[in-house]
């Protein structure tokens, strides 16, 4: 009993917790593009999985349709501000519409969920001290941070609020 106890206190000890950052982290344009053509990759695959499997039709389709931009020339009209400039350019490049690969074009929303989730496993991913003493399986317990931290669950909100405030107009 006293030496597991001993042992539990040793372990514990020398155990980083994976812990969504306090502070703003501040990456750059190409990073945010990444991001941008991440979530469009994410839409995207969505959206094929809908069309294959006909039972999660009604709810897939109708999100993504929410969340999507026909062309980069839209999303750019609908987001002329200066943090938003250049997102697209990534999935723009990669898009081949007459071969009909393409990324979608996400919506702010979309991006800024996307990026509250990249920063998370971003930090953790970033902290040697982390990575050198975690006494486990890192993956799921990244995602487990990362999946109950109020900035990501705020931002996720933000997507299915306004999925449902369009669907009733």
């Amino acid at each position: 009993m006293i030496d597991n106890t001993l042992t539990r206190a040793l372990h514990d000890a020398n155990f980083v917790k994976a812990t969504y950052p306090t502070y703003p982290k501040d990456i750059d344009v190409h990073q945010k593009r990444i991001v941008y053509n991440i979530v469009g990759w994410l839409l995207s695959s969505a959206l094929t999985r809908a069309n294959r499997d006909k039972r999660l039709r009604d709810d897939f389709v109708p999100f993504v349709n929410r969340h999507k931009f026909s062309s980069a020339r839209e999303f750019r009209e609908a987001h002329p501000e200066e943090e938003y400039q250049g997102l697209e350019a990534v999935v723009e490049e990669r898009n081949v519409s007459w071969e009909g690969k393409s990324l979608i074009f996400a919506s702010v929303p979309f991006y800024q969920f996307g990026l509250a989730v990249d920063v998370g496993y971003r930090a953790s991913l970033e902290n040697p001290t982390l990575l050198a003493t975690y006494h486990g399986d890192l993956g799921p317990e990244i995602l487990k941070m990362v999946s109950s931290a109020e900035r990501v669950k705020m931002a996720w909100a933000r997507c299915a609020q306004l999925s449902h405030m369009r669907a009733r107009m």
